[in-house]
């Protein structure tokens, strides 16, 4: 006599790998986010503030990456978070990438690749990028 899972048994199974897959997918879609804002600038002029996260910095000799993003909503509905490469030594910064999140939920949307249209730019002092490089190198 061969012994199956009762209906309640298997439908509790289903929901479980249903779920189990749902989890798998939305951490494949998002990046992690264990985020550690520190304003870094303030523009009067726009009142725009600025915040990098330091849990983002990752050092290569002179070379740092970084998460940075902005008091402003992008069309007022998207937080924008830019991956930027800092070259310390040269003070140079370039824009990798950009991560667009919903700015009501949190949702991540999407990521856009900026390498090919964004070049390494210097850092001057007194600027935004001049405050950041002073914070991360």
């Amino acid at each position: 006599m061969v012994i199956g899972l009762s209906r309640s048994r298997k439908l509790r199974i289903r929901i479980f790998v249903f779920g189990f897959l749902a989890a798998i997918l939305m951490l494949e879609s998002r990046p992690a986010t264990a985020q550690q804002w520190n304003e870094f600038y303030y523009h009067s002029g726009t009142g725009t503030r600025f915040y990098y996260d330091s849990s983002s910095v990752q050092r290569t000799g002179s070379t740092v990456l970084v998460r940075w993003t902005d008091s402003n909503l992008k069309g007022g509905v998207e937080r924008l978070v830019y991956l930027a490469q800092v070259e310390c030594g040269a003070r140079t910064i370039q824009s990798l990438q950009v991560d667009r999140y919903n700015a009501q939920s949190g949702a991540y949307i999407g990521t856009v690749d900026l390498r090919a249209s964004d070049s390494p730019r210097r850092a001057d002092p007194g600027s935004m990028a001049g405050y950041l490089l002073d914070r991360v190198c």
